[in-house]
């Protein structure tokens, strides 16, 4: 071969090279990157984001799997953003709330846009109220709290309020603003929807003349709430020694949108799913937060489709799973 023909070939095999290069890592590159899943959860202090936060200590292990929580703005929202936003993959969503968006197609067919992986645990309804207020009824035109507007915790406290025919003046107050008036007496209750020990109530007290209010698990309630109870154990310092507070709880529900089984984002949720429910003897340990104890991957949720790839794992592995 001529020199100038040597000097033109070894150029444009450089050319190729730069190329190449330009365009990132091939495909077998890009296979080993691990699979990235973004979960959306209640604000900083929910119960949702520790639940995730473990989730995501305990399982992305930075080659396999990797998983990023997003602190949101509630379940309400979170519903919204998994069918909105292209980077929120899975989300914690109270199942009252679902049945709401169900309910009132406010979202035509969202039981078709949505599957959910697994029902994880119950949240507690707390109301915590003044010394004066003995039960629900006393509150009837009195202000209370309500959470954030628009927040599930906001949607859960309309709810039992109706279910229940008190009529309060309700406020939208983030929660430690409202504790701070509740025990300043400028509101008269407040309604926080969380797992028992809320973190919330490490700030109040039995001598700031507070005390949580009895919910009666009614018939209305039945559809979307199970029943609930808060004790001593829970909250030394609201609850006596012998004393035991009624109440309802709402399940949590891991949702996602739902996608085709040929997609990028269904594959990287497979491997989520997977590893999650193959992985869930490790979050009953002691090093993690008590609600994972009530977790039974195998509970379905009526009128709401499984995640195939989930169902799947849970089909090959039922006896492990039981």
């Amino acid at each position: 071969m001529k020199p100038f023909h040597c000097l033109f070939a070894w150029f444009v095999a450089a050319l190729f090279s730069v190329s190449a290069a330009a365009q990132g890592p091939g495909p077998q590159t890009r296979a080993a990157q691990p699979a990235t899943v973004m979960v959306a959860t209640g604000d900083i202090d929910s119960t949702e984001a520790r639940i995730v936060s473990e989730l995501a200590r305990a399982l992305g292990d930075g080659s396999g799997l990797r998983i990023i929580p997003i602190v949101g703005q509630g379940s309400v929202q979170n519903v919204s953003d998994l069918l909105s936003l292209r980077n929120a993959d899975a989300a914690v969503i109270q199942y009252d709330v679902l049945s709401q968006f169900r309910r009132s197609q406010r979202i035509p067919l969202i039981q078709n846009k949505l599957q959910y992986i697994a029902k994880l645990y119950s949240q507690e309804v707390h109301v915590l109220a003044r010394m004066q207020f003995s039960c629900l009824a006393d509150l009837n035109g009195r202000t209370v709290n309500f959470g954030p507007k628009g927040s599930g915790a906001a949607l859960t406290a309309e709810n039992i309020f109706n279910a229940h025919g008190v009529g309060p003046q309700p406020t939208y107050l983030d929660h430690s603003e409202a504790l701070r008036k509740l025990k300043s007496g400028e509101i008269d209750a407040a309604v926080f929807v969380g797992g028992k020990p809320a973190p919330l109530f490490r700030e109040a007290k039995y001598t700031d003349k507070l005390h949580f209010l009895d919910v009666e698990f009614i018939d209305a309630l039945q559809e979307d709430y199970l029943p609930g109870i808060v004790t001593n154990d829970d909250y030394p310092d609201l609850v006596a020694r012998d004393e035991i507070v009624s109440t309802v709880s709402v399940a949590s529900v891991l949702v996602m949108a739902g996608h085709r089984s040929q997609s990028e984002q269904y594959r990287r949720m497979a491997i989520f799913a997977e590893r999650f429910l193959g992985s869930l003897e490790r979050f009953k340990a002691r090093d993690f937060h008590e609600k994972w104890q009530e977790v039974n991957v195998l509970a379905p949720m009526s009128g709401w489709t499984r995640f195939p790839a989930a169902q799947a794992w849970l089909d090959a592995n039922a006896r492990r799973a039981a």
